[in-house]
């Protein structure tokens, strides 16, 4: 028997990727989990955003992060997720939010933050998902990232990870700077 580990235009890779992200309760995310390298720690009151593709009729109604066992938050005040339009490929509006997480990123493990509205993906698309975290004076929390560094990509030009500095809150609209920030895993669960 012979097997096929990629065709031509690497429809098989991206079938068996899509079968992990299902074994795993996702349908899409940020970066594929296989591609988590590090660990990172979020500057406290800054928006990360990081692009994930979406199909018309999806759904997003939540979103999992993994918190790293060495480095939980300690004191913190605000943690949201939220969904971004791209207008442009740096700007966009927010169309779906979190309340305030904070207590769940005090500790380590997977962490499903569900929205305060569920958003239906009008057309097929890219979005920005964000993360934003805030604390008293002390630690963000760890977070399980990627080593794919912000870069623009496509015939949109989106930013694929930047950030956005000085926020007390996910802000209406955003202004998406890309740096080298890395792309923290955020898989969408529903």
């Amino acid at each position: 028997m012979t097997r096929i580990f990629n065709d031509s235009n690497g429809a098989t890779t991206a079938r068996r990727q899509q079968v992990l992200r299902e074994a795993r309760g996702t349908y899409t995310e940020s970066v594929p989990m296989g591609y988590a390298s590090a660990t990172g720690v979020p500057t406290l009151g800054t928006v990360y955003y990081c692009l994930t593709p979406f199909l018309a009729g999806d759904l997003f109604s939540s979103t999992r992060m993994v918190v790293n066992g060495g480095g939980q938050g300690v004191g913190l005040v605000l943690t949201k997720v939220g969904l971004y339009t791209v207008t442009t490929p740096s700007t966009g509006t927010l169309v779906a939010s979190s309340v305030d997480v904070s207590a769940a990123f005090l500790s380590a493990g997977e962490k499903i933050v569900t929205m305060q509205t569920p958003y239906i993906i009008p057309a097929d698309g890219v979005y920005w998902q964000a993360f934003l975290t805030i604390a008293g004076a002390t630690t963000a929390p760890s977070l399980i990232r990627s080593g794919i560094a912000g870069v623009s990509v496509g015939s949109l030009g989106a930013i694929v990870a930047g950030s956005q500095t000085g926020q007390s809150d996910l802000p209406a609209s955003c202004v998406v700077v890309s740096a080298s920030n890395f792309m923290y895993i955020m898989e969408v669960t529903g």
